[in-house]
């Protein structure tokens, strides 16, 4: 396996890409992808030095929300064996029973899920799902800023499904190697994110050890500088607050149809603070979660989140929370949030907490949201 031979990048150098990423902002997309993939192209990983991998962190940020949903630091690991792959319509991607040797990130377009028609009991009730040839049943479309292909990297296994472009599509490629350096499981963290989902996570606090254990199994311990930005809508990560405080809030009336353009860009945020131009809901402290609506529909109110100081998190992905971790932690988040916008909205005077079935009765721990 070939590596980039660049060192770790300093932090002035991790500054220049945070301007970089700034001044690509509001830039024509079509335009940013063809320079990414212009130089991916020139560049293969072992020729890349520490002024390239700035230029490719920046412009492969502003390019997919997989990217810009992880720290600064995760995002230069993956591009120093960064690739950007094109697929027309109906090109096999992956194929089910092979091991995995990629990550792919959708930069555009979308790819269908296809699982083979002998896995279910009965194909006649997914009729209308069946592809054309019979033989396989698509049971999702994955659309850009999302990602696929993990477990396989993970367990070694075979890939349970087979991965089709239901449009032309970009892709980011990001190899076995380096995908499991990057999202490597730490003992340590392993441990502490254990034992802190077990004792400082409200909305968790009764559900069974036995099933946070395998939730911590795809956590990850990650760091944000001050006035990083989430949308949380439309994002790839669920977030759990470790330390430092983060802000909800809400776009001003009268920007509310604007509030990307207007967060996203440089000369906006230098003319008018964050403040003045979002109303503030309430602030994340720690056992906090927030990205949790990227995942229901019902939860999705257009807010953003932003960090209000150095902020420290637990993360999950949106793909390994829907598919891995047990229903009753995700009910519990979700049942959280709910109570949640109904203290920011004045419906309920504090949140309550959800329990899951045969775990007891019994009132919550008091508090607004912020408790």
């Amino acid at each position: 396996m070939q590596r980039s031979q660049v060192a770790s990048l300093s932090p002035s150098e991790l500054r220049e890409i945070v301007r970089k990423i700034r001044g690509l902002e509001g830039m024509n997309p079509w335009s940013i992808r063809n320079r990414l993939k212009a130089t991916l192209s020139r560049l293969p990983p072992e020729k890349r030095d520490n002024a390239e991998l700035i230029d490719i962190t920046a412009m492969s940020s502003v390019s997919c929300k997989f990217m810009s949903q992880h720290p600064i630091e995760k995002r230069v690991d993956m591009c120093k064996t960064l690739e950007l792959e094109s697929f027309k319509k109906g090109a096999l991607i992956c194929k089910s029973g092979e091991i995995g040797q990629f990550y792919y990130a959708i930069v555009t377009g979308s790819v269908g899920v296809l699982l083979k028609t002998s896995v279910f009991a009965d194909p006649a009730l997914v009729q209308g799902q069946l592809t054309k040839d019979g033989k396989h049943v698509k049971v999702e479309v994955l659309t850009k800023g999302t990602g696929f292909g993990e477990m396989s990297l993970i367990t070694g296994k075979p890939r349970s499904a087979s991965i089709v472009a239901d449009t032309n599509c970009e892709l980011f490629v990001i190899n076995k190697e380096t995908f499991l350096r990057v999202f490597e499981k730490d003992e340590d963290n392993f441990d502490f994110i254990v034992n802190f989902l077990q004792t400082k996570v409200r909305a968790l606090q009764y559900i069974p050890p036995a099933l946070l254990k395998p939730f911590a199994e795809y956590c990850s311990v990650v760091s944000y500088q001050k006035d990083h930005i989430w949308y949380p809508d439309d994002g790839v990560t669920i977030n759990i607050v470790l330390s430092g405080q983060a802000i909800i809030a809400a776009p001003l009336s009268d920007e509310a149809s604007n509030k990307r353009a207007l967060v996203s860009s440089a000369s906006m945020q230098k003319k008018t603070p964050m403040r003045h131009r979002f109303k503030k809901l309430f602030t994340l402290d720690s056992g906090q979660v927030f990205g949790e609506s990227c995942c229901t529909e019902s939860l999705k109110h257009g807010w953003v989140v932003w960090a209000d100081s150095t902020l420290e998190c637990i993360q999950i992905t949106k793909n390994f929370f829907v598919m891995h971790v047990d229903k009753s932690i995700r009910e519990a988040i979700k049942h959280e949030s709910f109570f949640r916008t109904g203290y920011v909205q004045g419906r309920v005077a504090k949140p309550q907490f959800w329990r899951a079935p045969g775990t007891g009765a019994g009132e919550g721990a008091s508090g607004g949201p912020g408790g």
